[in-house]
């Protein structure tokens, strides 16, 4: 069988070129301008394919009906990186002759439902904070206060960057959020006062793990995102005290035990809140995550071990270490559209003329710290671009 060659397929411009600079002999495809064009050219990289942008989503999906991408996909047999694999992209790609660089998206899926949360930290022996299943019409929020105290999160299904997670804390604001929601059911679980943190880790088929040390999550930050939990940054470096040592590592481990056994094998991420003494696993995104080709731009051993899991290699389980550096996401924390960061000071700003609701405005890219050792932003970073 014909080796597949990678093809970069990414919705987000600057993730590409980080992903094309760990595998320089990828072909990439990616929305954009002559802005990303000459930022290709100037990191001695091949002319990417760029996709016009507009006020429209910028999705993978789309990227795959444009015909200059189509015909570069079938000249060869492509696997295809993208962010998120879905029933969707992997149909497009087998009618293009490609396959996708990731796990089958529905037992990646499977493992990234909230709901589901619970009984995979139970196989896995893992702390989370009280999960339970309830339906927000026929329950109350005293009824889940008792059982888990006056302070809870909700989140529904599924969801992205904190849109659908809620901390409620009285009757009032259990309402607000269960009312839209109708008969669907959520998790909700006990609010734990901590650190945010987060790893990236990759997982073979025989359950090795590759991991990272432990990320600080910049969460809920009013000048980035409109989302109270939502993440908007990450430091590679954990700073602030108490620091988790090798908890989140063994998280990761215990974990990639049960994902293997599921079906899942590359790439996935857990987000955890550290007490202090636990990291309390809140989520997995089976899956790349928003640190991902950041991340790889400065340890490229991790996406190396993603498509060699992916291939049914054997990888090395090793424990990544820390470095400096990490980055500030940006949303319009608005109700109307709202033109993207401007191309100074740092900011890499999204190649639409305009973003809506929620969109990702831009990105910072810190190469030092991010969040200092009192768990503040870094003095480093200018004030304006907060």
């Amino acid at each position: 069988m014909t080796e597949r060659a990678p093809f970069i397929l990414f919705h987000l411009e600057w993730d590409a070129l980080l992903l094309n600079q760990v595998l320089p002999e990828a072909r990439v495809a990616t929305y954009g301008d002559d802005r990303h064009r000459a930022a290709f050219a100037d990191a001695g990289l091949a002319e990417p394919i760029l996709m016009p942008p507009d006020l429209e989503i910028l999705s993978t999906a789309r990227l795959l009906e444009h015909p200059p991408i189509v015909e570069a996909i079938q000249e060869r047999p492509h696997t295809l990186i993208c962010f998120k694999p879905n029933a969707r992209l992997e149909a497009r790609a087998a009618e293009l002759g490609a396959d996708l660089a990731h796990a089958p998206a529905r037992v990646g899926q499977g493992l990234e439902n909230k709901l589901a949360l619970a009984a995979i930290a139970e196989e896995a022996g893992v702390a989370v904070p009280s999960p339970a299943k309830v339906v927000p019409s026929a329950s109350s929020y005293e009824e889940q206060a008792a059982v888990h105290g006056p302070d809870l999160v909700v989140q529904s299904a599924r969801g992205h960057a904190g849109e659908t997670t809620w901390r409620v804390r009285s009757a009032q604001e259990w309402a607000e959020r269960a009312a839209p929601l109708g008969r669907r059911p959520v998790r909700v679980s006990r609010f734990v006062t901590g650190r945010p943190g987060t790893v990236n880790a990759v997982v073979d088929r025989h359950g090795h793990v590759m991991v990272s040390a432990p990320i600080v999550q910049l969460t809920g930050d009013p000048g980035l995102t409109p989302y109270p939990l939502g993440s908007c940054g990450n430091d590679f470096r954990w700073r602030p005290s108490p620091h988790p040592g090798d908890s989140t590592s063994e998280l990761a481990e215990t974990l990639g035990s049960v994902l293997a056994n599921r079906g899942y094998v590359g790439h996935f991420g857990l987000d955890f809140v550290f007490d202090g003494a636990t990291p309390w696993l809140i989520e997995i995104n089976a899956r790349f995550t928003a640190s991902f080709a950041l991340y790889c731009s400065r340890e490229p051993r991790l996406l190396h071990a993603h498509l060699a899991a992916l291939r049914g290699e054997a990888i090395e389980p090793i424990r990544l270490p820390a470095f400096d550096g990490g980055q500030l996401i940006a949303r319009n924390g608005t109700s109307e559209r709202q033109p993207p960061k401007a191309p100074r000071d740092g900011w890499q700003p999204h190649p639409s003329e305009s973003v809506g609701p929620g969109g990702r405005t831009g990105r910072f890219v810190a190469t030092g710290p991010v969040i200092d050792e009192r768990g503040w932003l870094s003095a480093a970073i200018p004030r304006h671009l907060h």
